[in-house]
């Protein structure tokens, strides 16, 4: 009886569990900075806007807004500032619409902010952020 040495066993590359655990590393980086920038203000949904001279309304592309958000105006010069108490905003899905005085003024600046519907925002806006870390904390 003859014994035969078993075949070696077989041999693959490791390199895709080293490159996962890089993602991994990284992505944990980037989301303790992301949280870091929140707990200091840095919200990542704030924008400016002028109104539209000539007309009642202005609409706003902006992917983090989707329907039952919030958007807080924010009145960045005199002019602007003269018309907040006549002036609104109401979101949309991809897109709101600032409701204001109609005149000639092509200088009327806000500053806005988006909030609201946290998981339709993240999955619109931020899809890196949100991954495995963060599975099911959002629906």
């Amino acid at each position: 009886m003859s014994l035969r040495l078993a075949d070696p066993p077989p041999t693959y590359d490791d390199s895709w569990a080293r490159r996962f655990q890089d993602d991994i590393e990284n992505e944990s980086a980037y989301n303790e900075d992301f949280i870091n920038g929140l707990l200091i203000g840095r919200t990542l949904n704030v924008e400016t806007v002028v109104l539209t001279a000539n007309a009642d309304s202005t609409t706003v592309n902006d992917v983090n807004s989707v329907t039952g958000s919030v958007i807080f105006l924010s009145a960045l010069n005199p002019r602007a500032a003269a018309e907040v108490s006549t002036t609104f905003a109401i979101a949309g899905n991809g897109s709101f619409t600032v409701y204001h005085d109609n005149n000639v003024h092509i200088d009327r600046e806000f500053g806005y902010a988006i909030f609201g519907s946290g998981a339709a925002i993240a999955t619109i806006s931020y899809p890196y952020i949100f991954t495995s870390a963060f599975a099911g904390a959002f629906t």
